[in-house]
């Protein structure tokens, strides 16, 4: 989902996937890691680490304003392992960037500036602040099942969502598109206010998210607006990333289960009795 913090992908001006960032609307700034980083300006991740500590032994930047900690999970072995991991802020990203390859770091930080510029708009005039009427850009869609506010501001960024789509959600939808599941319609990066969802089905009032490694630092912004999601009657079910890479087929049977019961029901009286809910 289009959000205040989330995982963002950068795509090159070439069509090139160079890497994944995590966008943070609190801080105004973009993270990474020194492997992603690595990888943005093709080079050695021991050249990324010796230039940061020359960043920082020159005070260019300071250290602790521009790095922070975020807990990803990883696979060691047989088991996912739960890290702190090191990201680094827009400022160093550039700072090592034009050290080693400045016509990327230029184009990098182009497309950071508008990315940053675009999604703290959309933070900024959420229909959670200001109540999403029609000043905010926010209007009223009829559809068959549903009548939702709609942003049309949000039509291009939904639509290089659904180009850009991470693994798991391309996963999940190969199982739920062209009515696979109980005949129902699901919609891919739904636009509803000022949110783009990531999976949305209007016969059933369902929203479903696939939560990655940013969720824990989201928590609060994320009752919020399931909060606001849930004021348009709508359900709102979380699934935690790594069940649909690991365990996809028991994941899709208990969402089965669930549409069916919601299938059966009104919608508005069903109820998320089901361990996905709480996203396990």
């Amino acid at each position: 989902m289009t959000e205040a913090n989330q995982f963002l992908i950068y795509t090159a001006p070439s069509g090139e996937v160079k890497m994944e960032v995590y966008f943070d609307s609190e801080k105004e700034t973009i993270w990474a890691t020194q492997k992603q980083i690595a990888g943005l300006f093709g080079v050695e991740i021991n050249t990324i680490n010796y230039h940061l500590k020359e960043i920082y032994k020159s005070e260019e930047l300071e250290e602790n304003s521009t790095i922070r900690k975020i807990g990803i999970v990883q696979n060691e072995g047989n088991r996912d392992v739960r890290r702190e991991v090191a990201f680094y802020n827009l400022d160093a990203i550039l700072s090592i960037g034009y050290r080693v390859n400045s016509k990327e770091a230029t184009q990098f930080k182009e497309w950071a500036t508008r990315i940053l510029s675009e999604e703290k708009s959309v933070v900024k005039n959420s229909p959670l602040k200001r109540g999403g009427s029609e000043a905010d850009g926010v209007f009223p869609r009829f559809k068959k099942y549903s009548n939702l506010p709609y942003n049309p501001k949000l039509k291009q960024k939904a639509k290089e969502l659904r180009k850009a789509g991470n693994l798991s959600e391309v996963l999940f939808w190969n199982k739920v598109k062209k009515k696979q599941l109980l005949n129902l319609d699901f919609e891919r990066q739904k636009i509803i206010a000022n949110y783009i969802v990531d999976f949305y089905c209007a016969e059933i009032d369902l929203v479903i998210e696939i939560d990655g490694e940013s969720h824990d630092f989201k928590g609060e912004y994320d009752s919020v607006r399931d909060n606001y999601l849930h004021s348009l009657c709508l359900q709102v079910l979380h699934i935690e990333d790594i069940r649909v890479k690991k365990d996809l087929d028991t994941l899709m049977n208990e969402v089965y289960e669930l549409c069916y019961n919601l299938k059966q029901k009104t919608p508005r009286q069903a109820s998320l009795a089901t361990p996905l809910k709480r996203g396990i």
